[in-house]
């Protein structure tokens, strides 16, 4: 069974890894498609102490959180990309931090991402095949 900081591949009747309470479709809950591997009560705890993802949702705190990637390691990052997204080559403001981009299998990080680039490697589901296919669209039908 897989498992990770947005969720795992649990099933009902797994106990919940915080109290060890089974869980059951009265006390448990999915978030992004995934069963919760822990109980409604105490994801209610757990949210009570993870970082806003809302209000600051690439702040310092919330990429330490997700990522285990410090502030100094992130500024790093962005220093050798010249404050520069990797694929678009845009500069990020000071406002908009670039997204930390991440394998969803191994949850190894990759690079640092503007974010429609990032949402676009998400909305293709990474695959080079969808990018390619694109690509021939765009040269067939243009850019009108």
């Amino acid at each position: 069974m897989a498992s990770g900081k947005m969720g795992s591949r649990k099933l009902l009747g797994e106990k919940c890894k915080d109290c060890g309470t089974i869980l059951t479709k009265d006390n448990s809950r999915f978030k992004n498609g995934y069963l919760q591997t822990c109980c409604i009560p105490c994801d209610r705890i757990r949210d009570t102490k993870r970082p806003s993802r809302t209000s600051k949702a690439r702040s310092d705190q919330y990429i330490k959180w997700r990522f285990d990637l410090d502030p100094i390691e992130y500024a790093k990052m962005l220093a050798a990309q010249n404050g520069k997204c990797e694929i678009c080559r845009e500069e990020c403001s000071v406002r908009n931090r670039l997204a930390v981009d991440h394998c969803h299998r191994t949850g190894k990080i990759r690079a640092l991402l503007c974010h429609n680039c990032n949402v676009t490697l998400g909305l293709v589901k990474e695959d080079p095949f969808i990018l390619i296919c694109m690509i021939q669209y765009i040269r067939v039908h243009g850019k009108h």
